[in-house]
């Protein structure tokens, strides 16, 4: 039985995937997440999914291979098998062309799937390496706030999935988020992104 000044919940209604990035020479830290309704999971999915079998047609990119864009965008990662002809040049293969266009086909992807919503937190820390690591995990405690504050005014609850096996984040959940009041429930998934299509988003 719900009490009449409390909303009755919602239940769980969005999975977060997570992800962190930044820059500690510039000073950036940005935490980027997709996030899904669990009934909508396998829908989103397999749209993704068949926009990886476009990577395998159109790239020569295995649907096995970690879509890692640091690695890829940069051209540090040799992710086809065959790269098509139009990304050779003088017999070599230009590997930042191709991954610019790998890396479109993912966000227009994104773009497109009804399911799926993004967001993203980022601040700046210019200080020694110490600092800037220290405020990396400030900042996501402040994510983790803001997020349950949200999701309580909505009276719905969400589930963090995490890339990594990093403890602080599992600290942060048991530091910040109140028992009682918390609408993130559980300490974060941790996942390795290389098994999982989620966390590659």
């Amino acid at each position: 039985m719900t009490s009449s000044s409390t909303p009755a919940s919602r239940g769980l209604t969005r999975l977060l995937y997570f992800d962190d990035t930044g820059s500690s020479q510039r000073g950036a830290i940005v935490y980027g997440w997709v996030e899904v309704a669990p009934h909508a999971w396998a829908r989103a999915l397999r749209h993704w999914l068949e926009m990886r079998k476009t990577l395998v047609r159109d790239f020569a990119v295995p649907v096995s291979t970690e879509l890692h864009c640091t690695d890829y965008v940069n051209g540090r990662s040799q992710i086809s098998t065959s790269p098509p002809l139009k990304y050779i040049v003088e017999g070599k293969p230009q590997w930042k062309n191709l991954g610019y266009d790998v890396a479109l086909r993912c966000l227009e992807t994104l773009r497109d799937c009804e399911d799926i919503a993004v967001g993203a937190y980022y601040t700046y820390e210019l200080g020694d390496g110490k600092t800037y690591s220290q405020e990396r995990f400030n900042t996501y405690s402040r994510v983790l706030l803001e997020l349950d504050q949200e999701l309580r005014t909505s009276s719905e609850h969400a589930l963090i999935t995490m890339d990594g096996q990093d403890t602080h984040y599992r600290q942060a959940h048991r530091d910040v988020l109140k028992l009682d009041t918390r609408h993130i429930i559980e300490d974060p998934v941790m996942h390795d992104s290389r098994h999982s299509q989620w966390t590659q988003m």
